[in-house]
């Protein structure tokens, strides 16, 4: 089981918004997740961030909110709605690629192998 999908999970049976280093250490005390890292809660708590984040391996799907006291915390699409809490909107990125990619990635799309922008 990924970081993710036991985030998903106990944000199920908690029913509510939590920080994601709270995420983290209740899914190792249950067993669902480990980490060789040398602090794993902060660890597996900076990875459910990243990928809200970013947006890539955030799935299921998580959320960013602000709590009412100011405080960031993770929750389920939807929640914001019958909560009152602030859902924190994704900022937008942009990446430069160098020419050689560039060309690369037209390459791959002219042999017909499925790339377009929004994969890239």
């Amino acid at each position: 089981m990924t970081i993710q999908e036991a985030a998903h999970k106990i944000l199920m049976e908690e029913g509510h918004y939590l920080p994601s280093k709270e995420i983290a250490k209740r899914a190792i005390e249950k067993g669902m997740v480990g980490s060789t890292a040398k602090d794993p809660i902060l660890s597996l708590a900076q990875t459910i961030d990243k990928n809200i984040r970013d947006e890539i391996y955030n799935t299921p799907r998580l959320c960013f909110a602000r709590d009412k006291s100011g405080r960031r915390v993770v929750g389920l699409p939807g929640w914001e709605e019958n909560d009152k809490i602030v859902t924190l909107p994704i900022p937008p990125r942009t990446v430069e690629i160098n020419g050689e990619t560039v060309e690369m990635i037209e390459l791959a799309k002219e042999a017909g192998l499925g790339i377009n922008e929004t994969e890239i």
